[in-house]
């Protein structure tokens, strides 16, 4: 199994057709992500509200239409990550290029996970220096072609784990 379909399920890639705006993006993945995990874990208004408070500390847009918003919440029990598609754009979210979003990583995990964590957000980094495959992301209109290609791409570049100390 790759690392990317440990984090991200196929459940977890969805295409939102209509403008949104940060805050809609946000809630929507949120929902998403809520599909996830348990109730014991968390609530839709956790996820939420961790992402939202995550934004107001400094945007989480890295440029090319790309954002990776992320957050620790302690009660999840493991890392967890979803992908949304916006073929519009969200336009007010503060991006270093001044591009419109198309990409939005929403990704949630416990302090103890840190490690997998950051390595998570490096390797969607890595992924995503790809033209060609935020082309073919932001061009589908379908989820399942979204995760097989991305996990086609990890299988043919290749994937650097980091070890996570105990």
């Amino acid at each position: 199994m790759n690392f990317f379909e440990k984090v991200v399920s196929r459940e977890g890639v969805e295409i939102y057709s209509a403008p949104h705006s940060r805050e809609k993006a946000l809630y929507k993945l949120s929902l998403l992500l809520k599909k996830q995990v348990s109730d014991e874990e968390a609530t839709c208004r956790q996820v939420y509200d961790g992402a939202i408070e995550r934004e107001h500390i400094g945007s989480t847009a890295v440029g090319h239409g790309v954002a990776y918003s992320h957050y620790n919440c302690e009660s999840l029990k493991r890392l967890y990550a979803v992908v949304g598609i916006f073929p519009d754009g969200i336009v007010a979210w503060e991006s270093p290029d001044d591009k419109p979003i198309h990409i939005l990583f929403l990704i949630a995990s416990p302090d103890k996970e840190s490690c997998r964590y950051f390595a998570f957000i490096t390797h969607i980094s890595r992924m995503l220096r790809s033209n060609r495959l935020i082309t073919e992301m932001k061009n589908s209109n379908n989820p399942d072609h979204i995760y097989d290609f991305l996990l086609q791409w990890e299988r043919k570049h290749g994937t650097q784990l980091y070890v996570c100390q105990k």
